[in-house]
């Protein structure tokens, strides 16, 4: 996993920083919690959508923006 350090000096660098395949919804969580990811490639974005809680949805919405 990406140390939030690094995200944070790839974005400063112009960089976006996006995730593997996560289909796992505790997964996720960690990811969105140290890496913060601009993007979340996975094969279940309905029932990833439908585990977060709505702070969770709000604090990054770009993740549940995708269909």
């Amino acid at each position: 996993m990406l140390p939030e350090r690094l995200a944070g000096i790839l974005r400063l660098a112009g960089l976006s920083v996006s995730t593997g395949t996560v289909n796992d919804p505790e997964l996720l969580r960690r990811v969105i919690g140290v890496a913060a990811p601009d993007a979340v490639c996975t094969d279940r974005p309905a029932e990833l959508r439908a585990e977060l809680t709505p702070r969770e949805a709000t604090e990054r919405p770009a993740v549940l923006a995708a269909a």
